[in-house]
């Protein structure tokens, strides 16, 4: 899973493209912000929208779906 994170982390810090959109289908995040990158992780091209949850301990990154990539832009 670190390696997961760490991917995602690469990605965005690489000033790849990042769209912001609202959580249509995870429970407890409907119609809250969310973001969608599209990293390439053990060589598979994916699609991946997280979002960002504000804890007592700080702001928590939040998986919420992966899929492989698919007409989604390349990184």
């Amino acid at each position: 899973m670190a390696g997961v994170c760490e991917a995602i982390c690469d990605y965005i810090d690489g000033d790849a493209a990042v769209m912001e959109t609202i959580t249509d289908t995870a429970r407890g995040h409907i119609g809250r912000p969310a973001y969608e990158v599209y990293p390439t992780i053990d060589a598979e091209d994916l699609f991946v929208k997280v979002g960002i949850d504000k804890r007592r301990w700080g702001l928590v990154l939040i998986l919420i779906s992966v899929h492989e990539r698919q007409g989604r832009p390349s990184s």
